[in-house]
Parts: structure tokens; sequence; C-alpha cells
């Protein structure tokens, strides 16, 4: 029997598709079973031994849908999103592990595992690194106590440096009020003279 007519039979027998058929016919012994089948009988002898066999329904596959992340569908303005702010932070405390380290004020050895805690936003702020540090003893308390010191003396400059800059602006606006107060009293006298 041909090959065709054995793979049709075998496909009848197990109720699928042609196509879903596989003979397996590598070995010399199967092919003299194969070549020597004329009945159904001899199909199913030859599908218990395992020589044809069904293949699996395969399923289509499920497209998997992408976020669209295009100007229309952004929720949020530029300033209100997430990632400028968690870069501040990051490069900051970047910065101060750099600053540490460059100082002798902690071992390089512990500088990847805090290196990747920052990278994983472990730290809520800066501070929170240092605490986390003094608690591994990695520091001492005494950079801690500078620390805040520091960041005291930089906040008490910043609202000196406003306080000035806001006397400076309202003796401008008083400078401005001023010329412009002159300017419309010439202009009033210049009207009543032209009344007269």
């Amino acid at each position: 029997m041909s090959m065709l007519t054995v793979r049709r039979l075998a496909a009848d027998v197990l109720n699928v598709g042609m196509t879903r058929i596989r003979i397996y016919d590598t070995v010399a012994e199967n092919r003299d079973k194969l070549s020597k089948a004329a009945s159904r009988d001899d199909v199913k002898e030859l599908i218990k031994s395992g020589v044809i066999k069904s293949v699996p329904v395969m399923g289509q596959h499920r497209i998997v849908k992408k976020k669209k992340r295009g100007l229309g569908s952004r929720k949020a303005k530029r300033s209100k999103r997430k990632k400028p702010e968690w870069m501040i932070l990051v490069r900051s405390q970047r910065k101060l592990l750099s600053e540490l380290i460059s100082n002798n004020l902690l071992s390089k050895e512990f500088k990847k595992d805090i290196y990747l805690k920052i990278k994983g936003n472990n730290f809520r702020n800066k501070n929170a690194m240092l605490l986390y540090m003094v608690d591994r003893k990695l520091i001492n308390q005494s950079v801690v106590d500078d620390f805040a010191k520091a960041k005291a003396k930089r906040r008490a400059e910043a609202k000196a440096k406003k306080k000035e800059e806001l006397s400076a602006r309202k003796q401008k606006k008083n400078v401005v009020k001023k010329s412009k107060a002159k300017e419309d009293k010439k202009v009033k006298a210049k009207d009543d003279e032209s009344k007269k």
C-alpha cells in the first residue's frame, strides 16, 4: 500500500486531518510494516506500536497588545511625572556617596552595595541613607551630625538670600511707584493748565 493511502486511513481511524498524521519510518523494520499494511486493522496495529502518531492541535497565538504611549494617552503634565524627581533624588544620593568615599569616610568595599540600594530606591532621602550607614556601622554618627549642620547652614543662607531679593524687589517697586506718581502729577498739572 502507498504511503498516501496509509496516511489517509490513519487520519480516518484517528479522526484527524491528514496534515496532523506523522509516520516514523526511519527504522527499516517500520518501513517493511508500512509497505505490508493492506487494511485498516494493519494501520490500527501501526498506531498502537507507535509508528503512526497524530500531532496535537496547535492553538492560535494571542497577540499581546502593546501599551500606547503617544502624546494623546499621557495623563499627567510633564512636570508631574515621577522620573525627573527620581533622577534628582538618585543623583544627589550618588553624589553624597562619592563625596563620602573621596573623603575616606566610607570604605570602597561598601560602595557597590549602597550604590545598588540607591538604584533600587531603598532610601527616601540622603539622611535616610546616612542613617542606614550608621546602623550598619559603616560611618560614624559625627558624619551625620556634620551633614545636618551643613544642611541647616545652607538653608539659612538660602533664606537670607531670598529675603534680600524680596527687599530689593520691594524697593524697586516703590521707586517705580514714586516715579509714576510724579509723572501723574505732571500730567494732571498740564491738563489743569490746558483747561484754564
